[in-house]
């Protein structure tokens, strides 16, 4: 929002000034006018650091966006007005910022303004996804069902989501717990026993002396250790700014044995989705893959969705570009084609997208049934290995003293 200054005068006629926030110069006289001030001047100010409105937290999540939009694909079905829908269910949202912008949209209805403009205005809840199917919506007069539809793709999203970082954070939060464990009983419990075993001035086992050096080195130059993996995080996070080194990354993950597949096909779930979503709503082949980009996160595939944009503007197929790429899935390939032969190609990606959508949560629990012995056998080998370590010299100790 913009900030305004202004001047004006209050109902006792005593002069005030002050500052207001607004979409609009419209609103922000609006505002003051309800505050009951005369208005004599009101100027726009350029925004600065100092005058920035800074909101921490605004990002409105769409677990509640979605069954707004499902309420209101409803509401509308029903042959109630936007305007009264808006105002109904402005007043049974409890989330505290959602309602101050459903608030704000029910002015701007008020005001003659279109549903998609007012969501327009709040892209830190409607996405620009939305906002252009809404937009294709109302001059299709299908506006109710594509409020379904919309509604149907973010839960579908969500959902995605969430199985893909169910299963990528389960071996990530594992493989630390491991590291935990070594290096505590490395720094903790490992020097406890050194002194005892070089009291005995005794030959020690292999195993023995490695584990003594090593947690020599850590309780020494651990620091060093911590600095290289500081500067190798701000590398990466740097790297990551540089497209060229974003797409080999990317590609990469491709190609790994298990997450490869399940990456591919997370992302080509989205992608279907949301091309289904957008072509049953009426928009255009070109513009629907363009939005669509948005909804992928896997860099190689959305250099994929920028080969198809071209090959469609020059009056192609997206089967051209999918028949015989290595990334794409035989079976993707094979349906579109048949798909766009048939003149059904949204019918066809929406199935498509529950196909994916299934393998998707089927290898989510076959990467957690997998990982999850081979996590824990990593984890007894190394606290093996440390025991090991410690409990052979102490036994041979024992041997010598009784013997």
């Amino acid at each position: 929002m913009a900030l305004y200054t202004y001047e004006g005068l209050k109902p006792t006629g005593e002069i005030v000034k002050g500052n207001v926030r607004g979409n609009s110069l419209a609103e922000a006289r609006q505002k003051v006018r309800d505050s009951k001030i005369r208005i004599r001047t009101i100027i726009e100010q350029e925004e600065t650091l100092v005058n920035k409105e800074i909101k921490l937290f605004n990002k409105v999540s769409m677990k509640i966006v979605s069954p707004y939009l499902r309420q209101m694909s409803t509401l509308i079905n029903a042959g109630i007005t936007v305007l009264d829908a808006s105002i109904m269910l402005e007043k049974q949202v409890k989330h505290k910022l959602f309602h101050q912008i459903l608030e704000e949209i029910r002015k701007d209805l008020e005001n003659g303004e279109t549903l998609s403009a007012c969501y327009r205005k709040h892209p830190n809840a409607f996405p620009p996804l939305l906002v252009s199917v809404i937009s294709v919506a109302e001059v299709s007069g299908s506006l109710e069902s594509s409020l379904a539809q919309l509604s149907n793709y973010f839960e579908k999203s969500q959902e995605n989501k969430s199985n893909m970082i169910t299963a990528m954070i389960y071996p990530f939060m594992m493989f630390i717990a491991a590291i935990g464990v070594a290096v505590f009983l490395m720094v903790k419990i490992v020097p406890m026993f050194v002194a005892l075993f070089e009291s005995f001035d005794a030959e020690l086992p292999a195993i023995t002396k490695i584990t003594m050096a090593m947690s020599d080195f850590l309780t020494t130059k651990g620091i060093y250790i911590a600095i290289l993996i500081a500067v190798a995080i701000m590398g990466f996070t740097l790297a990551k700014k540089e497209p060229k080194f974003v797409l080999k990354l990317d590609t990469l993950k491709l190609r790994l044995p298990v997450f490869g597949d399940f990456i591919a096909k997370s992302n080509f779930a989205m992608l279907m989705t949301t091309l289904s979503t957008l072509l049953s709503s009426s928009v255009p082949m070109g513009n629907a893959l363009k939005m669509s980009k948005d909804a992928v996160s896997n860099t190689c595939i959305r250099e994929l969705i920028t080969q198809c944009e071209m090959e469609v503007e020059n009056g192609g197929k997206l089967s051209h570009v999918f028949t015989d790429n290595p990334v794409v899935p035989l079976t993707l390939s094979q349906m579109v084609e048949i798909g766009e032969r048939t003149g059904s190609l949204d019918d066809m990606l929406y199935r498509l997208s529950i196909i994916f959508e299934k393998e998707v949560d089927e290898n989510s629990k076959r990467i957690k049934t997998i990982l999850e012995p081979i996590v824990m056998v990593v984890i007894a080998c190394i606290v093996g290995f440390i025991v090991a370590a410690i409990m052979l010299p102490m036994f041979a100790m024992y041997t010598t003293i009784q013997g």
